[in-house]
């Protein structure tokens, strides 16, 4: 027995749901080849867009200044959002005066950008996951800033561990106080055997910490929002072998309670 035809949808981008990255340049390159943002793009494809909207050097201060042309009121809420902000904020006053934000004020920064998103949206707002820093290889930072720019072998980093530390508890601390969930992954990190190994300046992501964040991302995603894992969301448009060709017409084989039906 013949299937029903039905219209095959045009292609919009409402039929699928959409994640939104905000961040810095940790989040811009999340984009690359085997990067973090385009891992997750892999493991949500036809269920879900994934956008980037990572700038590289920003900060929270900068962050606050674009956030209505990020998260515009009155525009179609995004399912997700990831704000992985403090890297450029932990630099050292004295040696990157325009990265530097105070940790209390960082936190202050931080928390207007979840307001905002939460006004934006209303009742429809999303679940936003805040990130923490990564933890700074000091050494790898030396030697980065020597190639790159010339730095005296001796000069000290312009991040430092400890300090970034202070960066990553304020956020944590703020997540909890907000109800947000946090990927702590200036912990997680540490937590590997090897992790300078991860990082290929000592700040930003070589491959195996673009992997690791990645499975901790979804990890979080699994345990926390579990609405939002990749098997609890459908395919935006039924498989190829639910059509069947009626001479010249498509028409679709739809299962009783399927999400393609009525």
């Amino acid at each position: 027995m013949a299937a029903t035809p039905r219209a095959l949808p045009l292609c919009s981008f409402a039929l699928r749901p959409v994640f939104l990255l905000f961040g810095d340049s940790i989040t811009q390159r999340g984009s690359c080849a085997n990067g973090w943002a385009s891992r997750l793009a892999d493991s949500y494809g036809r269920r879900v867009d994934v956008l980037n909207r990572g700038y590289s050097g920003y900060n929270t201060a900068q962050a606050l200044r674009v956030l209505p042309l990020i998260f515009p009121p009155g525009s179609s809420p995004p399912a997700l959002v990831t704000v992985f902000l403090g890297a450029n904020d932990a630099a050292l006053q004295e040696r990157h005066p325009t990265h530097h934000v105070p940790v209390a004020a960082y936190a202050a920064k931080l928390e207007a950008v979840v307001a905002h998103v939460r006004s934006a949206y209303g009742a429809a707002a999303p679940p936003i996951v805040l990130v923490t820093p990564p933890p700074v290889d000091e050494a790898a930072r030396v030697r980065a800033n020597t190639e790159r720019h010339g730095t005296p072998a001796d000069a000290p980093a312009e991040r430092r561990l400890e300090v970034t530390a202070q960066y990553a508890a304020a956020c944590a601390q703020l997540g909890a106080r907000l109800g947000c969930p946090v990927l702590d992954a200036f912990t997680l990190f540490q937590q590997v055997p090897g992790w300078q190994s991860h990082l290929n300046d000592g700040l930003h992501f070589a491959e195996e910490g673009d992997r690791l964040l990645h499975a901790l991302l979804l990890e979080l995603i699994e345990r926390q929002l579990p609405q939002l894992a990749p098997a609890a969301l459908s395919y935006d448009l039924p498989e190829w072998s639910d059509w069947a060709v009626d001479g010249e017409e498509l028409s679709v084989a739809v299962q009783p309670g399927s999400p393609y039906s009525g």
